[in-house]
């Protein structure tokens, strides 16, 4: 994609994505009373944040558009959406896709899309999330090994916390 295309596309995703994050904190950032005894019921029965928020459509459509568009960028320009995401901790958390996981297409654009996320606020969970998508996806017989490789190569190649890159972790793991 040219810079001009991109700087008009980034434009409007940096607006997007502010709106949505500050409509989102104050639901992903709702304090639980942990001296409940039945605090982690009702977690569990916690709506999607974007249900809550009413934003299921508008969140779907940034992330499906930001996915679709990501392996075509140049290795700067992934960065810059990488690091727009990043910033933005309560629509990271909230990202949804209208791609099915249990076909070799839909798992593809959930893993750009923990591409973009590039290992969230931990590495940890990260890895634990990376266990989860190879076993479900092998449950549906998908080629894991060959998307974990193809997604390594639009990765981020940044430490971000000392424990490898987002490129390292898909070529690990």
């Amino acid at each position: 994609m040219n810079r001009i295309e991109f700087e008009a596309l980034f434009d409007n995703w940096i607006q997007r994505a502010e709106i949505l994050d500050k409509q989102l904190h104050p639901i992903v950032h709702e304090e639980v009373d942990t001296n409940a005894t039945d605090w982690l019921e009702q977690l569990d029965n916690l709506p999607h944040p974007a249900d809550a928020a009413g934003l299921r459509d508008e969140i779907t459509s940034l992330f499906n558009e930001v996915v679709d568009k990501f392996d075509s960028l140049d290795a700067e320009q992934r960065q810059r959406v990488i690091d727009l995401m990043d910033k933005r901790d309560s629509l990271m958390y909230s990202a949804l896709l209208d791609a099915d996981r249990s076909s070799p297409e839909g798992f593809r654009k959930h893993m750009i899309l923990f591409v973009i996320e590039d290992q969230g606020k931990d590495t940890r969970d990260a890895i634990v999330t990376l266990d989860h998508y190879r076993k479900d996806a092998e449950g549906h017989g998908i080629n894991v090994d060959s998307i974990f490789k193809e997604m390594a190569e639009i990765a981020s190649t940044r430490d971000k916390y000392g424990w490898g890159t987002t490129r390292s972790l898909l070529l690990t793991y």
